[in-house]
């Protein structure tokens, strides 16, 4: 991916993506799908907060503030290269646990009134074969063993919550990244 930013210092920020993707969920040889991207950006955001390894190896992603926590544009611009490249594919399915289902509602409700009658589809973020190629020259010559085990440390630790698990453990442990929260209910003063 380095063609995309020159010989730039650190892992680019598409890498990272990359890299998360193709951590496991949980055994090894557990696809590293991510479900929604409010659930990649706060993994992408617990990565850069709480992997020491990631600190100085990779450029950061500029986190705000916003409705559901943190929040970087940078997630969708490097999500959309990496789909342009053929890098990463992203399909829409129902959500299909009655937790998320309850969870997405509750977002949506807090929202957008009146969109409760159509079907909840959320994003699905995948490798491709091309991406998988990537990722494994990554491995193989850029990316320090433990900086890749941290990676998956994290995405084993993570991957599998709720998305409100998800969120509710970014809110109080970070809770500068709830100021402008519409889950009010999320907030650690709550």
């Amino acid at each position: 991916m380095r063609v995309l930013r020159g010989q730039k210092l650190g892992i680019p920020k598409e890498d990272l993506v990359l890299l998360l993707l193709a951590a496991p969920v949980g055994k090894p040889e557990t696809g590293g799908d991510v479900h929604g991207i409010t659930r990649l950006e706060k993994l992408l955001y617990l990565a850069q907060k709480e992997l020491e390894p990631l600190k100085d190896a990779a450029e950061p992603f500029e986190f705000r503030p916003w409705k559901f926590g943190p929040f970087s544009q940078e997630v969708y611009d490097a999500t959309d290269t990496l789909y342009n490249l053929d890098l990463i594919s992203i399909s829409e399915q129902d959500v299909a646990s009655y937790p998320e289902l309850s969870e997405t509602e509750t977002i949506e409700r807090e929202v957008e009134d009146g969109r409760l009658d159509k079907p909840i589809l959320e994003k699905v973020y995948r490798l491709t074969p091309r991406g998988e190629r990537v990722v494994a020259a990554l491995r193989d010559k850029e990316v320090p063993p433990a900086l890749w085990d941290a990676i998956c440390e994290l995405k084993r630790r993570f991957g599998k919550l709720s998305l409100t698990r998800l969120i509710h453990y970014v809110y109080h442990t970070y809770p500068d990244s709830a100021v402008h929260t519409v889950l009010e209910h999320l907030k650690p003063d709550n």
